[in-house]
């Protein structure tokens, strides 16, 4: 409005200055203020006018990086991956590139071999949340990698001092959540997972567990040899509070008589797949791919999947 009235004067002197012109007329001290003051009001007016400009411009590129995430958080992409260590810096360098490459929004990590003092190269490289479960710089360690861009707030973090699996319970759009990163041991140990699954039977939300389970949940189509005696307790156990807790293998539930593999044994040279995503039913229909990257860089492929989680109205009790 003040804008509006001085440019009304400005014009209004204008005019004044053409009659006066015609008539001929003196230049006054009184005229040289009223045109100092004319091109301060101009000056104002265009400095308004080009801020104005400017803070429409900044909310509005507010308005479209808002609408992107929402939009992004709402088609989740999540990866698993046993990465072999990453002690190395150029091993470090490649995961992170490939990690990149796969343009997953929240990164189960397993293998990592890192301590305390490694994490901050992961996170100098990471744009987000860095959760971690080390043991030491030879063995074992879980990350769970959540990128800026998801709007999550954390609620409680359980971490495995033996650095094999890492809990994540959080709020993601209004919706709780457990993430479980997991390596499971290689021994046939039944007990392993019946303390993670126990920790989680006290926790409300959805289930979200991804991993190298070190265990074949179908060896007859899990494992290239078609069979698999050294795990068979921890097998039924596993089997059992997947049952109990209302769980299910994402890819098999969607591939159920078909053969693939996601690790190699260059050991005992055959092929098995023991890594995948294990997540509450109820979150099923809402998953709308689930597949396996190529086998680059470990000896593990990376598992992945979307979720839609604007299809998601409710937490289940």
């Amino acid at each position: 409005m003040w804008i509006s009235i001085k440019s009304y004067d400005c014009y209004r002197f204008w005019r004044e200055m053409k009659e006066r012109r015609v008539q001929g007329f003196t230049l006054l001290w009184e005229d040289v203020v009223r045109v100092f003051q004319v091109w301060v009001y101009v000056c104002l007016f265009c400095f308004f006018s080009f801020f104005a400009a400017a803070a429409a411009s900044f909310f509005s590129f507010l308005l479209y990086k808002y609408i992107c995430i929402m939009t992004n958080s709402s088609n989740i992409k999540i990866t698993s991956w046993n990465v072999r260590g990453l002690r190395k810096i150029t091993k470090l360098k490649q995961v992170m590139s490939r990690i990149r490459h796969l343009k997953s929004k929240i990164i189960f990590l397993q293998e990592t071999h890192l301590t305390f003092a490694d994490l901050k190269r992961v996170q100098s490289r990471w744009p987000g949340q860095v959760i971690h479960a080390c043991y030491n710089n030879y063995a074992r360690g879980v990350l769970i990698l959540i990128h800026r861009t998801i709007p999550l707030q954390i609620v409680k973090t359980i971490q495995d001092p033996g650095g094999r699996y890492v809990i994540v319970q959080c709020n993601i759009l209004s919706m709780t959540w457990n993430l479980v990163s997991i390596y499971g041991p290689n021994e046939d140990n039944p007990s392993f997972f019946k303390n993670i699954f126990l920790e989680l039977s006290t926790m409300n939300g959805f289930f979200l567990l991804g991993g190298d389970f070190n265990c074949a949940l179908n060896p007859t189509i899990d494992r290239s040899t078609g069979r698999d005696t050294g795990k068979t307790q921890t097998r039924e156990s596993l089997k059992q509070f997947i049952e109990d807790l209302n769980l299910v293998d994402v890819w098999r539930e969607r591939n159920l008589d078909k053969k693939h593999y996601s690790c190699y044994s260059s050991t005992f040279k055959s092929h098995s797949r023991i890594d995948y995503f294990i997540v509450s039913r109820e979150l099923l229909p809402k998953i709308s791919e689930c597949w396996y990257n190529g086998i680059v860089i470990s000896d593990h492929a990376a598992v992945s999947l979307k979720i839609q989680t604007n299809k998601i109205v409710h937490s289940p009790p």
